[in-house]
């Protein structure tokens, strides 16, 4: 049970270390993207807020109710991160998005 805890955090850490913060921050700030009470987010609080949208995500997808092959996602604030979790249950990717914009439809 240790070992799957640490690969996931394993993961989140690769995201946070790879992840282009520095374009996300600039993106916000050129089009005057702001969040409640703050303004424009630091690169800090993009970073603070990824972690909690992993752990929302991860804790997400492993509910009973979720199926096995599924995944969980988190959003705020244009960050979302994604979890996805295997047959077995075990986490088995995780994704963090800055989404800009997005469209979504069912056909009717």
């Amino acid at each position: 049970m240790k070992r799957k805890h640490i690969d996931e955090q394993k993961m989140v850490q690769d995201i946070m270390d790879n992840f282009d913060w520095q374009r996300c921050h600039r993106t916000m700030g050129l089009i005057g993207w702001s969040w409640h009470y703050i303004g424009v987010p630091t690169i800090s609080d993009l970073k603070d807020r990824a972690r909690r949208l992993f752990q929302d995500a991860i804790e997400g997808v492993k509910k009973p109710d979720i199926h096995h092959n599924s995944y969980y996602f988190a959003a705020t604030g244009g960050l979302k991160a994604v979890a996805w979790k295997n047959r077995y249950g075990h986490i088995i990717q995780l994704e963090l998005e800055f989404v800009l914009t997005s469209w979504d439809t069912d056909g009717d």
